[in-house]
């Protein structure tokens, strides 16, 4: 794709599967002054093979910042109704923590340092909560690394370490970053909801919901802002993102083909 599309390689975890990533946008009062960007630079590179990372601001709200994903109803089993539920809180100085980490553990990995360390002190009890993480690296405006870890078992703080360097280094579509790249890097942080699985395609709404699709080894993701940007309805979107996934279009109509939806909560540094 040609405008604020973000590709996020799957980044396997361990012998389990792969993981995937996405994004989004809070809202609520202005961040500059904290050297925080509410919504990271568009990212322009070609292809419809892009992973797109973005979600529905208008659901995050607030000072601090939040977030909200999706559950089923008890007793439901992908059944016809997705119920909002509180995510995690990240406040600013959080966030600013955050951006600082992804930082400097990705200019010790450039520069042949040893791993940065995280101090024990300034773990919050929110950073210590299991959280999948991507980060995504720009370069002048242009996507230059992203990587997630979609771990939802291991906690904010190593999720984001183990993807702010892979996405400085381990990204197969980018030579791995210089040290002379560093101060020309802008950084984004994107915390993840666990996918909900759908039962029926009509329950995905384009305008606030990233997808996945997934049948047999096939897998590709698309964030809400991609469909937004380009003014999709749910069938474009669903086309294609089995396009994306190495399907037919029409992929995402076939009983075994299983589709879920995310929100995500992102925030990144300020040009």
């Amino acid at each position: 794709m040609s405008r604020g599309g973000v590709e996020c390689p799957i980044r396997p975890q361990g012998r389990g599967r792969p993981a995937v990533v996405v994004r989004r946008a809070p809202r609520g009062r202005p961040a500059a002054d904290l050297g925080i960007q509410r919504r990271a630079a568009r990212c322009r590179r070609p292809g419809l093979r892009q992973r797109h990372l973005q979600t529905n601001a208008d659901a995050h709200r607030g000072r601090e910042g939040s977030r909200a994903g999706f559950s089923r109803r008890p007793g439901h089993r992908g059944g016809d109704e997705i119920v909002c539920r509180p995510g995690i809180v990240i406040t600013l100085d959080e966030q600013r923590r955050v951006l600082r980490w992804a930082r400097q553990a990705i200019t010790a990995a450039v520069t042949g340092q040893p791993p940065f360390v995280i101090s024990e002190s300034e773990l919050t009890d929110r950073l210590r909560q299991p959280q999948a993480v991507f980060v995504t690296l720009t370069k002048a405006g242009e996507l230059r690394g992203c990587i997630g870890e979609m771990d939802f078992h291991a906690p904010l703080y190593r999720n984001l370490l183990g993807a702010a360097v892979a996405a400085a280094l381990e990204d197969p579509r980018f030579p791995p970053v210089q040290p002379d790249e560093l101060p020309t890097i802008r950084l984004a942080v994107s915390l993840l909801d666990p996918p909900v699985p759908i039962a029926r395609p009509e329950l995905f709404d384009a305008t606030r919901h990233g997808i996945i699709v997934e049948r047999g080894l096939h897998r590709a993701l698309l964030l809400p802002q991609v469909a937004r940007e380009y003014g999709w309805d749910a069938p474009t979107t669903l086309a294609a993102v089995c396009r994306k996934a190495g399907l037919p279009a029409d992929a995402w109509r076939w009983p075994d083909t299983r589709l879920q939806v995310f929100t995500a909560f992102d925030f990144g540094e300020s040009k």
